[in-house]
């Protein structure tokens, strides 16, 4: 008897630890990856970076880290304009994702999501991380249409990780 825990293939954040930090930080993830995200203007990069996503706000561990790590550095090498952008205009929260909107969100996923860096060869952050909430059918903070949602998930997280709060640790 199998479950589908979600969509394309496993990566580094695939494992049980990794799942439950996605679903646990589901309410909060976005605005602390970005608090995490500032540490690589003021803290010493990719490393200060790698460090504030293993600490216990958030709690990846591992290579899921590195990945999740590698997506802020590229999102800041393609997207940090658009970032000043959203700081200026009061809109830094704003992580709407579609047609004819523009922000950081849309920006990752065009630059770093597949690949890190467009031609660059190098693997992107879904295929480093293979769990994400997109492909996990969690929502979160980042309302996305239901077509980039894996709807065949069949598990009810909820149920699966029953007593875990979504307060930030």
């Amino acid at each position: 008897n199998y479950s589908i825990v979600h969509c394309g293939a496993c990566g580094a954040c695939s494992n049980w630890e990794n799942l439950q930090v996605e679903y646990v930080t589901r309410h909060y993830l976005a605005n602390a990856a970005r608090k995490c995200a500032t540490k690589s203007f003021t803290s010493g990069g990719f490393d200060a970076v790698n460090d504030c996503m293993e600490e216990p706000t958030i709690g990846f561990t591992g290579t899921c880290a590195e990945c999740w790590a590698r997506d802020v550095m590229c999102t800041k090498k393609h997207c940090a304009f658009i970032f000043l952008q959203t700081v200026l205009i009061n809109k830094m929260t704003n992580y709407s994702v579609g047609e004819n909107v523009n922000t950081g969100a849309n920006c990752e996923e065009a630059f770093c999501e597949m690949e890190n860096s467009p031609g660059s060869g190098e693997i992107g952050f879904v295929e480093c991380s293979g769990a994400t909430r997109r492909r996990m059918n969690i929502t979160s903070t980042i309302p996305r249409p239901i077509e980039q949602q894996c709807t065949v998930v069949d598990l009810d997280w909820n149920d699966v990780f029953q007593g875990e709060s979504d307060i930030a640790r």
